[in-house]
């Protein structure tokens, strides 16, 4: 494995997330979610802002 997306159901389970892909060196992104303090330790995240919903996501990303 040599990148994780994850779609987190909590914050608790964002870090725990974060923790291990940092023990394991494998870079995470965040497809849902968002805390200030995982920023520098993850790949990024993608935030759901309501728009487009249904959308196809290739679709749905080339409109942002």
């Amino acid at each position: 494995m040599d990148r994780i997306l994850i779609y987190a159901v909590s914050l608790s389970s964002e870090q725990a997330a974060v923790d291990a892909a940092s023990k394991a060196g494998v870079p995470i992104f965040f497809q849902c979610g968002y805390l200030p303090d995982l920023l520098p330790r993850s790949a990024g995240f993608m935030l759901e802002l309501g728009e487009g919903r249904g959308m196809p996501p290739g679709r749905a990303a080339g409109a942002v």
